[in-house]
Parts: C-alpha cells; structure tokens; sequence
C-alpha cells in the first residue's frame, strides 16, 4: 500500500513469518500485539511477551522469528529526524524525569542498540495502538496529524512508565536517580538535600555523590533548574507580576531573581514575556 507518511511506516508480522538478520537507517519500535515473540539482536536472543514494545537503534543487526497461534508482531519505523526533533526534543522541555529518561535511552541504545519497555497500563496502551492502525490502514482526513498524535501519546505513556520498567533490570542506579529526580519535580518548591536525602533514608553526602556520578549535576543545580523552569512557564502562560513570580519560587530580592533568570534563558524574565508572548 502507498505509505501515508514519509518519515514513518507500519507493519504487521503475522504467525509464522520470520525475517533474517538486517539492518535500516530507521529508528524501530516493535509491538508485541499478542502472544509471543523471538528477537535476535547482535549476540542476544530475547524472549518478548505480549504488551512489551522494543526500541532498536538504526543499524542494529537484528533478526525476527514469529511461531504458530496468535502471536502478532507491529513494526513501527521512524526517521532519526521525526522521533527525536517532534517528539523528545519537546519532552525535555517539560520535566527532570523526562530529561533523565531520555538520556538514558541514549545511553542505552548506543551500548546496547536497543531497549526493551514493559508498560503496566497495557490495555490503555493496547487502545492506542489499535487506533493508530486502524488511522494508518483507513486513512481519512488529517490523517498524518492524527497519526502524529497517536504516536505521541504511545511514547509518551512508555516514556512515562520507563522507570517503573527498570526494576526489572540491571540499571539500579536508574531506578534511583529517577526516583529522587521525580521527588524533585514534585517538591522543588520547599525540597532541600537533607529533606530529600531523608525522604530515601540516606545520607545527604551519598545523594550528592550519586547525583554528580550519574547526571554531573549538584542537587541545587538540579532544584534551580526545576524552579526557573516553573518561573518560565508562568512567564509565558500567565499574567502574573514578575515580582509575584520571583517570591513563588523563593527570591524576594527582585535583581537578584533577575540576574538568575538571564542566566538561564540569555534575557531578563522582562524581555523574555515581551520576546515570548508577542503575537
């Protein structure tokens, strides 16, 4: 059939069709839709089951095999250009979560050339894809935004669920920067390392340890970011004074939120409203 969109295509592999080793230019996102099945990727062999999804890098040698009874595999190919400049270059924009998460799966995918997802919410995510297919086979009217969509709201919900995947893998680590980075994002306002370092029953120097190790980030930079991020945002978003801004994420020293600010984004909170919200 014609392919719908240029910079990503879909395919479902039935029972019993196989695909010997290869390789393409595009970012792969498979779909266990039901059952069972077998991936080889380099050396590997993987066993994946029905709701788990797996990201394989471009270029990554891999090699396919579907058994008997229902198993049926969705393949979904992505340009480098789509996946990464529509859709996680505006997902670190949002959060420390977020931004972790997608470093991660940089990390991964250039060791490993692949990652493995296993959302809990597999029958909402299972919705999504049917809609997706059901868009892409029986393409109607703004139909490559529809489909845009529904691939955003996928990786999302995978994004989203990520660290929760982890614990069952290898990356302890992971799991625990990811749970004091979304500690964070929930408690930026009022967090302090002592507070935070308590909350996971460890000592502050061994947060502070960890959080450079892994992130190359102090927990104050890591607060700071957080909080002119939410500074940002009311900027653009609403019409509240600079000053009232400033004293919600604790500068009552107007100058000194000033010279934070432009540290941050190049221009004072101001020019950036004016620079931000012009029509």
């Amino acid at each position: 059939m014609e392919q719908k969109m240029t910079d990503f295509a879909l395919v479902i592999n039935w029972p019993n069709e196989e695909s010997p080793y290869h390789v393409h230019d595009w970012i792969e996102l498979s779909y266990i839709y039901s059952g069972t099945c077998n991936m080889k990727i380099l050396d590997k062999e993987l066993n994946l089951k029905e709701g788990q999804f797996i990201l394989l890098d471009t270029d990554a040698p891999h090699a396919v095999g579907i058994t008997g009874g229902n198993n049926i595999l969705i393949n979904m190919a992505f340009s480098q250009e789509y996946l990464y400049n529509h859709f996680f270059n505006h997902l670190t924009k949002d959060n420390l979560v977020t931004q972790f998460v997608i470093n991660a799966l940089n990390e991964q995918t250039s060791h490993d050339r692949y990652i493995v997802f296993s959302p809990r919410k597999k029958e909402k995510v299972k919705g999504m894809m049917q809609e997706l297919m059901c868009e892409y086979f029986d393409a109607s009217f703004c139909a490559h935004d529809i489909l845009s969509s529904y691939i955003t709201l996928v990786l999302c919900e995978l994004v989203r669920d990520y660290p929760n995947s982890l614990a069952n893998g290898k990356n302890n680590y992971n799991i625990l920067i990811a749970s004091v980075l979304r500690y964070i994002d929930n408690h930026y306002l009022d967090c302090t390392l002592e507070s935070t370092a308590d909350f996971f029953n460890m000592n502050p120097n061994y947060l502070t340890t960890q959080l450079k190790k892994y992130l190359n980030k102090s927990f104050k930079t890591l607060v700071l970011e957080r909080k002119f991020e939410f500074a940002r945002r009311k900027l653009v978003y609403t019409s509240d004074s600079i000053r009232k801004i400033a004293s919600d994420i604790g500068y009552e020293n107007r100058s000194y939120f000033n010279h934070k600010f432009k540290e941050f984004y190049g221009m004072l909170p101001g020019e950036y409203r004016k620079e931000k919200t012009e029509v």
